[in-house]
């Protein structure tokens, strides 16, 4: 940043402590693009996004800079924050419209009802049928102790590691690592795996339990 770069990639945390510590200046930025907007703004970030976007914008200015909004979902503060941060004219770009069938049609969707005692044997059944011993599959669940317990649970036959916040950047990274080269075949996860990976060998998605 000291010689100048053309475009930056952060986290509203650590841009916000660049720019207090006069690392970084964004009076010329010409293109501000927020991804994931809904969970960046549901997750408690609005004021360090905004704190960011203050040193950038002037009021009804037409030269503040050119903002793109991208999000997986649209509920209507997100209108809301596209009309506070872009031009008068924006456009908006809807993929998915007013279809009622979201998901992909390639996509098989099974909901398995049983007892709570029952989960894990019934989720090491479910993996043996449609995925077997060599396809790999990703477990979601809702808390990072329901993730350690089903990782070390001996009714999954395959071996297994989990993912979640409580372990440190440098592990999570050598993790996904070893899920993508086929190290291991089931990654137990919680929603910190929920976005932005693209995995395309992956032959199973269970998700523990109704996502709330």
């Amino acid at each position: 940043m000291r010689s100048g770069i053309d475009i930056l990639v952060g986290t509203p945390g650590r841009i916000k402590d660049h720019l207090q510590s006069g690392k970084l200046d964004l009076t010329k930025v010409k293109h501000v693009v927020l991804d994931e907007v809904d969970q960046m703004l549901d997750m408690g970030f609005a004021e360090q996004v905004e704190d960011i976007l203050r040193v950038a914008y002037k009021k009804d200015s037409e030269d503040n800079p050119q903002t793109l909004l991208f999000s997986a979902t649209c509920p209507h503060w997100v209108y809301d924050v596209a009309k506070k941060y872009m031009k008068s004219r924006y456009e908006q770009i809807d993929l998915i419209g007013k279809r009622t069938q979201k998901a992909a049609t390639t996509v098989e969707h099974l909901a398995i009802e049983c007892h709570w005692s029952q989960r894990a044997a019934v989720i090491g059944d479910v993996i043996q049928v449609y995925s077997g011993s060599y396809g790999r599959t990703i477990i979601f669940c809702e808390t990072k102790k329901e993730a350690n317990e089903l990782a070390l649970n001996a009714s999954i036959k395959q071996d297994c590691q989990s993912l979640h916040g409580d372990i440190p950047q440098k592990q999570r990274e050598i993790t996904l690592k070893g899920f993508r080269n086929g190290t291991f075949k089931v990654l137990v996860a919680t929603n910190v795996a929920a976005r932005g990976l693209d995995i395309p060998e992956v032959d199973l998605v269970i998700q523990s339990s109704p996502p709330k």
